[in-house]
């Protein structure tokens, strides 16, 4: 009994008056399109909703496509300024969102909910390019409501004016899904200089109505040449602005390469049988390179080994584990006749101890070790045999920030964003003032008030930048954005790559390219050419092994003496040398081995020992419903 009472409620419900409409749906669309004499349309959009709580809540929005893309892949921009939006004969609280290709508008008011019932909006903008100029007639096609709406439409009326009483030519109607050439419409007015089409089907959600008619020319004016290059910047603006962006600030940095990054040429290389200038194979390696690293280390440590200073332990992993080196200082060994940076290294690796393992567990150590030697040969070397010119690269960053900050402005103005030109004037002043600023503080006094001076401003213009370039990614416009964005790695890599060696620098660079091309030669022949002052010996070998490290030539190095080596072995009498050493690797009978694993195989230790753990990673009857201007679709909210 109570299944059959529910079913009866079930039936009595269904046939109410209005139960059947009880979802929510646009009652009535009616899209009036007045083609003004200056080519514009100004719309008015009566919209009847029936609104029920549950996607119409507070009230709707309605979206607006202002960018096309015509056929021969150009990309057009059309303009749109919202006249008014009312409820029911009201004016209603709207705002205005932006879209990756248009606007959304969004009626109604956050705090109001509205009861369920039916409801009256009317949406008035103008918009302009939308009309297509061809050579015998002009036309307006147009998409009355939009294939966006996530309701059904009951019914659907589009209307043309014209400014003058002309009759309109051939028209077509569209309904249905995207790209539908369904055409369930009907002309219900057609008279001079009005044109009307009503649907004769009801249209689902996401469908819509397309309409189409043409005109004689000589009704609007053709587009003025102004016009027309009003047109052309507002569509191609941002992309020109873009690649300016670009070509500038490679341009610059071409400029800061020739000026001071280049430095001074390199001369004639001739082969040194000596280290040159003193250096030490640290110091060779920082200086030939500009900078430190891993292997700097690396060639820090042998060289301690073969001073007598320490002791290299190899220890075998086994199967299944990792071989290890440990390094000993030894008995009575003394760090206070090494060079500075080499005696900072040693001191940090020794702080906890005689004797510590390269292994990742001791990376405070490593890393300490590894700042200090790189500090004490900047300390020596840099502004002395090279220089950074961080002005230049801080400069080029500068410039980047303020060019691309420009083009996102330049994006927002095409689009007629109110905020774009006053933004992009305080932002690219702000930058010439900075700029200014830093300029005088290094020519004149009052050096350090004018450098905060150019730091406020550089903030205030890094600032404006930051509110602008979100807004110009919200307009969908990634073209323009992107061709600066492509010197991004020339102006990251400038702060490595602007480095320069002084006049003083490029001399002692030369020497240490000639010392270089002694360690690499390896041909018999070459080297009784040179008439090297010493003969090929173990001692040598040793000797010069920190420097082959250095410069990255120990396997050539090894390649040499690896006869030397193996005579010296099968004689116990020559075998002197490498006492600081020891492991599976031979110097004397596997000196390739023995090489590899000082040089390329240390490096890679070290890396991973100066390294935190879990700082690396392992792993014409011709269009469709949807088509012409117009568009977009709404919904609830």
């Amino acid at each position: 009994m109570r299944r059959l009472l529910a079913l009866a409620a079930l039936l009595l419900a269904l046939t109410l008056p209005g139960a059947a409409h009880a979802d929510e749906r646009i009652l009535q669309y009616l899209s009036d399109v007045a083609i003004q004499p200056d080519a514009s349309l100004l719309v008015t959009e009566t919209i009847d909703v029936r609104a029920e709580g549950n996607q119409i809540r507070r009230g709707i929005y309605r979206d607006f496509p202002t960018r096309y893309r015509e056929p021969n892949g150009r990309q057009v921009n059309v303009g749109f300024d919202l006249l008014g939006v009312t409820r029911d004969g009201q004016p209603e609280p709207h705002t205005r969102e932006r879209m990756s290709n248009g606007v959304r508008i969004r009626i109604g008011s956050p705090d109001v909910l509205l009861a369920p019932g039916t409801y009256r909006y009317v949406i008035r903008y103008r918009t302009d390019r939308q009309l297509g100029r061809f050579e015998r007639h002009d036309e307006l096609y147009w998409n009355a409501t939009g294939n966006g709406w996530a309701f059904p439409i009951d019914l659907a009326v589009a209307t043309f004016r014209l400014p003058k009483p002309v009759r309109f030519g051939q028209r077509s109607a569209y309904t249905g899904a995207q790209g539908s050439r369904d055409s369930h419409a009907r002309v219900i007015t057609d008279e001079p200089g009005v044109i009307a089409w009503q649907t004769t089907a009801p249209l689902g959600s996401y469908e819509g109505l397309t309409v189409a008619a043409a005109f004689p020319k000589g009704v609007l004016p053709a587009p003025s040449d102004a016009q027309q290059a009003r047109w052309w910047l507002a569509d191609w603006a941002p992309i020109i602005a873009g690649a300016a962006a670009l070509v500038l600030v490679l341009g610059y940095y071409y400029i800061a390469w020739k000026r001071a990054g280049r430095g001074p040429l390199a001369g004639t290389v001739v082969p040194l049988f000596s280290p040159p200038d003193s250096l030490s194979p640290a110091a060779m390696r920082y200086v030939s390179r500009m900078g430190s690293d891993d292997r700097t280390v690396v060639a820090a440590l042998v060289d301690l080994g073969v001073r007598g200073k320490i002791r290299m332990e190899e220890t075998d992993g086994g199967w299944f584990g990792k071989d290890k080196t440990r390094l000993v200082r030894l008995p009575d060994a003394s760090f206070a006749d090494l060079p500075e940076p080499e005696a900072r290294l040693a001191a940090e690796l020794f702080a906890g101890g005689d004797e510590i393992v390269i292994e990742q567990k001791n990376y405070k150590r490593f890393q300490a070790a590894r700042t200090a030697l790189g500090s004490r040969l900047k300390d020596s070397y840099e502004d002395v045999l090279f220089v950074r010119n961080w002005r230049w690269s801080l400069g080029g960053l500068a410039w980047f920030a303020a060019l691309f900050g420009a083009t996102a402005g330049i994006i927002l103005i095409a689009e007629g964003d109110p905020v774009g030109s006053p933004i992009l004037v305080v932002a690219s002043g702000a930058f010439v003032v900075a700029w200014l600023l830093y300029r005088a503080s290094l020519e004149g006094s009052g050096g350090l008030l004018l450098k905060i001076g150019a730091a406020a401003a550089a903030v205030v213009g890094v600032g404006a930048a930051a509110i602008i370039i979100p807004l110009a990614l919200q307009t969908g416009r990634l073209l323009p954005l992107l061709l600066p964005l492509l010197s991004l790695p020339v102006v990251i890599s400038a702060f490595w790559w602007m480095a320069a060696p002084t006049r003083e620098g490029r001399r002692v660079m030369d020497r240490i390219a000639g010392f270089k091309q002694y360690l690499s030669i390896a041909e018999r022949e070459r080297l009784d050419r040179l008439h090297p002052p010493e003969a090929d010996t173990p001692e040598l070998f040793e000797k010069y092994l920190p420097y082959a490290i250095a410069l990255g030539v120990e396997t050539r190095w090894a390649r040499r003496f690896q006869g030397v080596l193996e005579a010296a072995a099968a004689d116990p009498s020559q075998r002197r040398g490498f006492g600081w050493y020891s492991g599976s690797r031979s110097p004397w009978t596997n000196t390739g081995a023995f090489t590899r694993t000082l040089g390329a195989g240390m490096v890679g230790a070290i890396s991973s020992a100066s390294a935190s753990p879990g700082s690396r990673s392992g792993s014409s009857g011709g269009g469709f419903s949807g088509g012409g201007g117009g568009g977009g679709g709404g919904g609830g909210w």
